[in-house]
């Protein structure tokens, strides 16, 4: 018996199409389908990824290599912003170095240069607050405006220049020390908050000792006035003089300080008068002149105060202190040549009236000054050598 057979990939069918007269079934059956090499899909195929036309209609090529974890997003990468908190962060430093150079140059910074150092979201609010502190604690100026381009240009020759000198001397590095410090930058890890809150509190010390012992002498007293009149009457400028803090105060300090000067001369009168009385009296009043003098003096130098001078001023009443010790030890040198010379004697005793003082204590007085100021300086350098 014969047993009938399964016809394998469907000929039985085409055969009974052939044998129908289906041209397409003989032309089908006249050329065999090839099965598509390597295994048969699972899945149907993923739909290729859309090409990316750049602005002038060229098509973009993908960049080699496996795509970044940040991903793409039209052939630009876009990675996670980052806010630092940390000062001591190696990116911090960096941007905090570069503004230091930037001061060092221009001898001033502006918010410009500090908003492009650290632009919004680098830092955190506390951590921009204690970047501009130590800016400020460096006594670097910030300032709104650069007074002008022609300030940029006369910065950029003077720049040139100076580097086009240093070319053609070709001077050791080392034998400068700014150079050296600017060598050095970027190589020394910035101060930790301990080590800047240390330094800063010895700066504040020994300036407020300084400051202290100047308010004592008379001729200081009318240094502050001179430099006030001269301010009301418009021959110093008010960004020269006055602190940065009563920038946008300038028009009601201006109202102000016609009658504060008016206040701080009479005062100055007295304080001289009392100390007049305090060097003639005898033992039995002199307790009590002593303590109205020294009243009258603490008054009139809290009246100064009010002038809101820069620290820098403090540098030229310390140039002062030191040529009117020049001036006294002349005239000393003088006294000791003709003892009986009254001209000296009365040169002597003008000095001491004006220095609201004796020659004695005003040499007393110029050694713990000077003292002072090189233990402010030597802070300073401290912490500049540390942030450069």
């Amino acid at each position: 018996m014969a047993v009938s057979k399964k016809p394998l990939n469907g000929s039985h069918s085409r055969n009974a199409a052939a044998k129908a007269g289906d041209p397409a079934a003989v032309e089908d059956e006249a050329t065999p389908q090839k099965r598509g090499r390597g295994r048969p899909r699972i899945h149907p195929p993923k739909e290729q990824p859309t090409a990316q036309v750049g602005p002038d209609g060229q098509l973009l090529k993908r960049r080699r290599g496996r795509p970044p974890k940040g991903g793409q997003v039209g052939g630009i990468t876009h990675f996670a912003n980052t806010t630092h908190d940390d000062i001591h962060s190696p990116d911090v430093q960096a941007r905090l170095r570069d503004l230091i150079r930037t001061a060092r140059e221009h001898d001033h910074l502006t918010w410009d240069d500090i908003n492009e150092a650290l632009p919004s979201g680098f830092v955190t609010p506390d951590l921009m607050d204690a970047l501009i502190t130590r800016l400020r604690a460096m006594e670097i100026k910030i300032t709104d405006d650069v007074d002008g381009v022609a300030a940029r240009h006369n910065a950029a020759r003077e720049r040139i220049t100076a580097e086009r000198d240093a070319a053609s001397a070709k001077l050791d590095v080392f034998d400068d020390p700014v150079r050296m410090y600017l060598r050095q930058m970027g190589q020394v890890p910035l101060l930790t908050r301990e080590q800047e809150i240390n330094i800063s509190k010895r700066i504040e010390k020994a300036d407020l000792s300084m400051r202290q012992c100047l308010h004592t002498i008379g001729f200081i007293g009318q240094a502050y006035l001179q430099f006030a009149e001269a301010l009301c009457n418009g021959v110093e400028r008010f960004d020269r003089l006055v602190s940065d803090r009563k920038a946008d105060e300038r028009d009601a300090y201006f109202k102000k300080l016609k009658p504060l000067l008016d206040q701080a001369r009479e005062t100055h009168e007295k304080t001289s008068k009392a100390f007049a009385t305090f060097i003639s009296s005898g033992p039995r009043k002199r307790a009590a002149s002593q303590e109205e003098f020294e009243t009258l003096r603490a008054a009139f130098f809290r009246i100064c105060e009010k002038f809101y001078f820069k620290s820098k001023i403090t540098e030229d009443f310390v140039t002062l202190l030191q040529q009117r010790l020049t001036d006294l030890g002349s005239l000393e040198r003088s006294l000791k040549e003709q003892p009986d010379n009254e001209a000296t004697h009365q040169a002597v005793s003008a000095f001491e009236q004006e220095s609201w003082m004796t020659a004695a204590d005003y040499r007393t007085l110029i050694t713990d000054t000077l003292k002072h100021v090189s233990g402010s300086t030597r802070a300073k350098t401290e912490m500049i050598e540390a942030n450069l």
